[in-house]
């Protein structure tokens, strides 16, 4: 294999990266779907071809090797290099096609604001030849993936200037702070809940190292929670046990039926900038350039947003 790569080098590599991606031989199916025996016999033959063991699998789960992450690392790179060459023959042909991969966190759906559905709509229109690929996950997640070739463009909130991407100012959201209608401060006036009060609720993390907090409030850490997604938080905040920031659009059906309320009359709420990410100095395939055309209405790079906390 390395003296020549074949097309079937190229397929088992394929399925490499699939199973990593999903973490395992059974979820990777659902993209495959050539049955778990099939992806087994795949792995073997690759690591066969290698000379090296790529993963261990078993009870304690699916894990790669020493090797298989270098491996990994090797083949993500092979894929965006053939990603970047077909790219520029279509760029040659002036047609737009391949592939766009998306990265996005949660709940934008909600937001009547965000431009993603025309953009697409747009897309589509230019060229039904670009196959879009869109994946809800984490701000960190974003952010490794666009760095390793894995997806073309993340959606995120900015929290902080990294040199090595390129920044699309897309909208501003803001985040309110709430609580669910059995907790203690649901019913206390706006005048009553003061930071000091704030300080003895239990507050719903993000779990990232950049996760805001309200300037001027310390939340206590006793009996606290973490989650990930804004449907984790939303649960833990009707909890009524909970305190936490959602965006304003994404509580409002809460607020309006009266199982959430804003806390402080918008005191302890924040802005954060959403925006679009890329890598630099890689090459940007006519479909993600359209693309970005379409979700930015015309803005300009700005690589250095101004810093805000993520969502």
């Amino acid at each position: 294999m390395l003296n020549q790569i074949s097309n079937v080098d190229l397929r088992l590599l394929q399925v490499f990266s699939c199973v990593v991606r999903h973490g395992g031989f059974a979820a990777a199916d659902a993209e495959l779907k050539i049955g778990g025996p099939a992806i087994s016999r795949h792995m073997a033959e690759l690591e066969s071809r290698l000379g090296f063991r790529l993963c261990q699998r078993g009870r304690r789960g699916f894990s790669l090797t020493e090797r298989g992450k270098r491996a990994f690392d090797a083949t993500m790179s092979i894929f965006a290099q053939l990603e970047d060459f077909r790219s520029e023959l279509s760029a040659i042909q002036h047609h737009v096609t391949g592939q766009l991969n998306i990265g996005i966190v949660d709940g934008m759906i909600l937001d009547e604001q965000f431009q993603l559905a025309r953009a697409l709509r747009e897309l589509r229109a230019l060229s039904s030849d670009v196959h879009v690929r869109i994946q809800v996950m984490s701000p960190p997640e974003i952010e490794q993936q666009i760095d390793d070739g894995r997806i073309h463009l993340g959606i995120l909130a900015h929290h902080q200037t990294i040199s090595m991407f390129d920044y699309f100012p897309l909208q501003a959201e803001t985040l309110m702070l709430y609580c669910g209608r059995s907790h203690e401060l649901f019913d206390a006036p706006d005048a009553d809940v003061s930071p000091a009060r704030l300080e003895n609720c239990a507050y719903v993390d993000r779990g990232f190292t950049f996760h805001p907090r309200p300037r001027g409030v310390t939340f206590s850490e006793k009996s606290a929670a973490t989650a990930t997604q804004m449907e984790g938080i939303a649960f833990l905040i009707l909890s009524g046990e909970y305190i936490g920031h959602l965006p304003d659009y994404y509580a409002r059906v809460w607020v309006d039926s009266g199982a959430m309320r804003a806390l402080g009359a918008g005191q302890f709420a924040y802005e954060v900038q959403i925006t679009a990410i890329t890598r630099q100095r890689r090459h940007r395939s006519l479909a993600l350039q359209s693309f970005l055309g379409s979700l930015t209405a015309g803005g300009a790079d700005h690589h250095d947003a101004p810093a805000a906390a993520a969502r």
